[in-house]
C-alpha cells in the first residue's frame, strides 16, 4: 500500500497530514509500504493511494471515500 499526501503547508495543514498519517498507520501498520509527504501551497490537501486519487479537499464528496477508508 503507497501513500501519497499533498498538503498546504500556508493554510497549516501540516499537523492534519501528519495526523491523517497517524491514524493510517495504527490502522494498516505495515501494510503501508511507502509514505510520501509533500508540502505544497493553495490550499492543497489531497490523499492519494496506491497512485489513485482517493480525497481532495477541493471536491468535499470525498470526504465519505476517505472515512470508509479509515474504518
Amino acid at each position: 500500500m503507497e501513500i501519497k499526501l499533498e498538503f498546504c503547508v500556508v493554510w497549516n495543514y501540516t499537523p492534519r497530514a501528519v495526523g491523517t498519517i497517524e491514524d493510517i498507520l495504527e490502522v494498516y501498520g505495515n501494510k503501508v509500504t511507502n509514505i510520501q509527504l509533500i508540502p505544497s501551497g493553495g490550499g492543497v490537501f489531497e490523499f492519494h493511494l496506491n497512485e489513485k486519487l482517493l480525497f481532495s479537499k477541493k471536491n468535499l464528496e470525498d470526504t465519505q471515500k476517505m472515512e470508509k477508508f479509515l474504518n
